[in-house]
Formats: structure tokens, C-alpha cells, sequence
């Protein structure tokens, strides 16, 4: 039984020391080379992902609207004060802000996000293009 167990042993040094080539060290790898690999790539933009957009209205006249026309189209009304938060999918949008009672038109001061205000009964943007990478939205109505 011993002479078995010298036998197997003896043949697994054997083994081991047929792997490994004349003057090679037996031990940790090489360090990886992450300028080949630099590790993961943040996130891309979901294609999915519903975009936040923030209606904020401080004339009090609660008959404004938004309309998105695009590959989807919607349809939010504004709160007379404060803010009201809003969800699309992404893409790319014409945009509306108006209210549709003929007895409410004044000029106000509509903004988009950091765009220039418009001053008038309403505002028409063209070609806003939405997706989860662009910053949160908004759109705003004052005096």
C-alpha cells in the first residue's frame, strides 16, 4: 500500500515538473494590461426609458397646454401655479404651448429649458429631439 502511495505521488512531481519549462517560475501571472481593456463602458442612453419633463406655470391661468408631436404624440394641460411633472418617450418633437380658450390669450413669457423665452399667447419649438441622456426638461410660463 505504501509503495502505491509513494508510486502516485512520485509520478504527480513527475508531471509537474514535465509542464513547466527549463529556468520558468512557477507563480502569479503577469499584471493585465487594462490600456487594452480599459474595463466597462458606462452605460448607453436607454432607448426605453421615459423622459421627465417638468411643466412649471406661475400665471395662474390653468388653461395653458403642451402637445408633443412626434412619433408620439401627447397632450398635458399646465396647473394654474407650481409645477407638474410629465413622462414621453423619446424622440425627436414639435412642441406646443398654448391655450386653446380664445378669451385666455395674453402674452406671456414661455421658456424652454435654456432657450431664449418667447413673449406671446403661445410658443412653438421644432426638432426637440428627447432622450435619457439629455438633461431633465422643463418648460416654463410667467407674467
Amino acid at each position: 500500500m505504501k509503495k502505491l502511495f509513494y508510486l502516485s505521488a512520485l509520478s504527480g512531481l513527475i508531471l509537474l515538473a514535465a509542464s513547466c519549462n527549463k529556468g520558468e517560475l512557477v507563480g502569479p501571472q503577469k499584471p493585465i494590461d487594462t490600456s487594452k481593456n480599459p474595463g466597462p463602458k458606462p452605460p448607453a442612453c436607454e432607448s426605453v426609458k421615459q423622459i421627465t419633463y417638468v411643466l412649471k406655470n406661475s400665471t395662474g391661468n390653468s388653461t395653458y397646454e403642451i402637445s408633443f408631436r412626434g412619433s408620439q404624440n401627447y397632450i398635458f394641460s399646465f396647473p394654474p401655479y407650481g409645477d407638474k411633472t410629465v413622462y414621453v418617450n423619446p424622440g425627436t418633437y414639435s412642441i406646443y404651448v398654448f391655450t386653446p380658450n380664445f378669451d385666455d390669450y395674453q402674452n406671456e413669457s414661455f421658456q424652454m429649458n435654456n432657450l431664449a423665452p418667447v413673449i406671446g399667447s403661445g410658443a412653438h419649438y421644432d426638432g426637440v429631439i428627447l432622450t435619457s441622456c439629455t438633461v431633465p426638461q422643463s418648460v416654463s410660463i410667467t407674467l
